[in-house]
This record gives C-alpha cells, sequence and structure tokens, in this order.
C-alpha cells in the first residue's frame, strides 16, 4: 500500500530502562526506529525515565518528504495505520498491546528468552519460572511477531508455541555511515594499544555467557597475540586473574566501557575481532560493526552469530567452547586475513533501511 503524503505512526516500547543503556536491544531500537523516521514514518520511542516509574515519548527526528522510494525506484510498501513496535516481554506485560479492535497494529521483536537469559546469569529456578511464565502469557496477547534470526525464529516457535506463520525473519542492519574504516596507527594510538602487535579483540559485557574466558585460553596458545577486550561486567576480576594464570597478563588490556563514539575506533583498532559467546546470541550486531570497519571477525555458532557473518562464516565460525578451534582461526586471520573488500560488502548489504523496508512489508501484509 503506498502511503504517498501520509505519516503512519511507528512507536516502540522498549526495556525498563534508558534508551541509551549500552546493549543490542537497544541499538536495534534506535538503528530501525531512526531508518523508519528516514523513510519519512512519525516515529516515537516510549522508554523509562532515568531514576523514575514512568515512561515518556521521545520524538525520532525525520528527515521529511513523505514516504520515500526504495533506490529501484519501486513504490515501498508502507501501512498508513499505526503500529507499536514491543521488544521486551516485561515491558509488554506492563505496557499491554490495546483491544482487538484498535486500529494500533501491535508487534512483538523477538531478541531472546528473558527466561534464558536470566538462567545463563544464574538466577534461581522460581526466578526463571516467573520470567517464563511472564513471557509465555504476554506472547499470547500477540499475533505478529519478528526475529532477527533463524536460530531465534525456530526457539520463539519451538520453546513459545508461536505458530511459525505469524513469525517475519527480517536482519538487523548496520550503519555504515557510523561504522567505517579508521586510521589504525592513529586508533591504536588513541586507545594506549602497540602499533606492531597482532590484535584481537572484544567488545562484550563481562559475564560468563559471553566466553570471554574462551578467548583468553585461545590467546594464550599463541606468543605474539596482544588482547584487548573492551566493556563492564563482575566477571572482571575472574578474567583478569585468569590472564595471569595463564601467563599472559603483560598482554592483555581491558578497557572498560568506552564511549558509543569511539566503538568504530576500537574495531579499526583491531586485526581481528572475537565473538566467542556460549549461547543466547540472537543475532550478534557486534559482528556487523566490526565487518564495516574493515575488521575480520570470528564467532561461535552460538544461535544466529553464523547469520550475522554471512558469507563469511563457513571459514570464520568455531564451535561453541572449542579453544583449539579458536586458537586456530586466530592464527588463520594472522597467515591469510580475509579482503578488507568482502568485509565492506558483507556489511554494506545489511543496512538498517533495508531491514525497515522489510519490516514496512510485513507490517503492510498483515493488514490484508
Amino acid at each position: 500500500m503506498s502511503a504517498a503524503g501520509a505519516c503512519p505512526q511507528r512507536t516502540h516500547v522498549g526495556t525498563r530502562a534508558d534508551i541509551d543503556v549500552p546493549g543490542g536491544l537497544h541499538a536495534v531500537i534506535k538503528g530501525l526506529s531512526a531508518a523508519q523516521a528516514d523513510l519519512g514514518l512519525d516515529v516515537a520511542i516510549l522508554h523509562q525515565v532515568v531514576g523514575a516509574d514512568r515512561y515518556e515519548t521521545v520524538r525520532v527526528p525525520s528527515s521529511g518528504g513523505g514516504v520515500r522510494s526504495p533506490a529501484d525506484g519501486s513504490p515501498p510498501s508502507i501501512s498508513v495505520r499505526p503500529v507499536r513496535e514491543y521488544h521486551f516481554a516485561q515491558t509488554a506485560a506492563l505496557l499491554p498491546p490495546s483491544a482487538a479492535r484498535s486500529p494500533v497494529l501491535p508487534v512483538f521483536h523477538f531478541h531472546g528468552p528473558w527466561s534464558g537469559e536470566s538462567r545463563a546469569q544464574g538466577q534461581s529456578l522460581p526466578r526463571v519460572l516467573a520470567k517464563f511464565l511472564v513471557e509465555w502469557r504476554t506472547y499470547r496477547r500477540f499475533d505478529a511477531f519478528t526475529a532477527h534470526s533463524a536460530a531465534f525464529r525456530q526457539m520463539l516457535v519451538r520453546q513459545f508455541r508461536i505458530p511459525e506463520e505469524r513469525v517475519a525473519l527480517i536482519y538487523p542492519g548496520v550503519d555504515t555511515a557510523f561504522f567505517r574504516p579508521r586510521d589504525r596507527a592513529a586508533v591504536r594510538e588513541a586507545f594506549g594499544l602497540p602499533g606492531d602487535a597482532f590484535v584481537v579483540g572484544s567488545l562484550r559485557r563481562l559475564v560468563p555467557r559471553m566466553g570471554l574466558d574462551l578467548l583468553l585460553r585461545a590467546a594464550a596458545r599463541h606468543r605474539d597475540v596482544y588482547v584487548v577486550i573492551a566493556g563492564d561486567g563482575p566477571a572482571r576480576p575472574e578474567l583478569d586473574a585468569l590472564a595471569g594464570d595463564l601467563g599472559i597478563g603483560h598482554r592483555v588490556r581491558f578497557l572498560g566501557r568506552i564511549d558509543d563514539a569511539v566503538v568504530p575506533d576500537f574495531y579499526s583498532a583491531l586485526d581481528c575481532s572475537v565473538i566467542p559467546s556460549r549461547e543466547l546470541e540472537g543475532f550478534g550486531l557486534v559482528a556487523l560493526e566490526a565487518m564495516a570497519c574493515g575488521t575480520p571477525v570470528i564467532a561461535s555458532d552460538a544461535g544466529g552469530l553464523p547469520e550475522a557473518l554471512g558469507s563469511q562464516a563457513p571459514r570464520w565460525v568455531f564451535p561453541v567452547g572449542d579453544i583449539a578451534g579458536l586458537a586456530t582461526l586466530i592464527g588463520r586471520v594472522a597467515d591469510n586475513p580475509p579482503a578488507r573488500r568482502d568485509l565492506l560488502e558483507e556489511a554494506a548489504a545489511r543496512s538498517w533501511r533495508q531491514c525497515a523496508l522489510e519490516m514496512e512489508a510485513w507490517f503492510a501484509g498483515l493488514w490484508t
């Protein structure tokens, strides 16, 4: 349905946290909403006010000009009906979708199992079960879902018994205007990294699920690999101690949390970005972001990570927990890295605009 001259509404309901709290879920909300606004839609984000138990609506700036056609000139499929897009089960339970007779279309974007993440964090069984029950009941309110990987689409279907035809597979995107290669020598100097070393790194929350201990153990098998880890989390002391126990503390650097503005600098400083997650990876935006900076990516086969690597996946994916396999791939990158051109092309094919257009086509089809 063409909506030339109209200004359809899209409202995103996120987590019970400020939208600027770092994380993949918020990155998706901000990237998708910005792309929708650039299509000429009227877009807002409903998020919790910092330090208060209330929500406020923040408008997402639009480039104006109404709904614009894709590059090929074909008219985009845009529904003029308003859509309320939910991203988190607890928030959807607190701010449920309107009654069935409402003209507003409620859609749930499945980023991963809330209960499963709690289990991975070591929370008690009663808490995990309580969260699963919230999820189960909440998802029964929706008739339309999206998932960012085939792996998580199957999880939604099998674990929560959502009919497969109700779930659209729509990959997220990356902002290649922001995530782009920087001068390696300059950014290494800025981070205080050795200019002539082979540097592998990871930008992750420091929790056991992310598998950063596996990265340290794999790096210990190489005498000349320098490791840099960005991010905060409760596993920092254990990781620091492990680096010392492995005898590589002198070539491991923990940067702590870094500002969003310098994330492309971080990726550009690396010879290789490693994502050694153990489980529950819905997609892996960090893989796209690193490739958009021209940096090779090695990832485990957890969840949707192989899908994030796209054409790079067959050569640069290792089985979850396989330290020897990860060490082998680090050596392979050092000896025969993928062409930067291929990495940039892979990332360029996954834009937020493309994600928004596919999302809008799905919305439009739901009304027919």
